[in-house]
């Protein structure tokens, strides 16, 4: 591990993912850390795997072991999915869950002091942060099944890589 990520390796890391080209993929991955991206790497890695492709089982091996050192929320999740696909347990079960975007890109990029809110898992309707409610019911407590969602607010770059004037960056 030599090099670090930069715009071009991420760019690098999205494309060889969506193209399906796991020998691409494992070859810049050989060269570069996982700590600043691995919730991506890990997912292309899981679909290298899948696709056998040499070299990518020692790096899902790298993956797991990083995943199990950050112990981030959904770390143990993405974990068991290279381990499924490594041939070491159930395949996990997920579906797909449809989410409005637009009233998602609202949670993400709304007030950073009141915006945010959460996902319901069961429908994938987006609800802004609740102020004081009286018609909260017991499902509404269930962390099964809602997602966080925190506002990061919307910073946008320039070319030269500054924030506009007025605009926050949250990392």
């Amino acid at each position: 591990m030599t090099g670090t990520w930069s715009e071009e390796s991420l760019r690098r890391l999205r494309a060889s993912r969506h193209a399906g080209d796991g020998a691409a993929l494992v070859a810049l991955l050989a060269g570069l850390p996982f700590a600043d991206v691995l919730q991506q790497v890990g997912e292309a890695v899981g679909d290298a795997v899948t696709a056998r492709v040499p070299g990518a089982a020692e790096l899902a091996e790298r993956c797991v072991a990083a995943l199990g050192e950050r112990d981030w929320e959904g770390d143990a999740e993405l974990a068991r999915q290279l381990g499924a696909a490594m041939g070491r347990g159930p395949v996990p079960l997920l579906r797909p869950l449809p989410v409005d975007l637009e009233e998602l890109s609202g949670l993400l990029e709304g007030d950073p002091v009141l915006g945010g809110g959460r996902i319901d898992l069961t429908t994938g309707d987006c609800w802004p942060q609740l102020v004081d409610s009286d018609e909260q019911t017991e499902d509404d407590e269930d962390p099964e099944r809602w997602l966080p969602v925190w506002c990061e607010g919307s910073g946008v770059r320039i070319p030269g890589g500054r924030l506009l004037p007025g605009r926050q960056e949250h990392h």
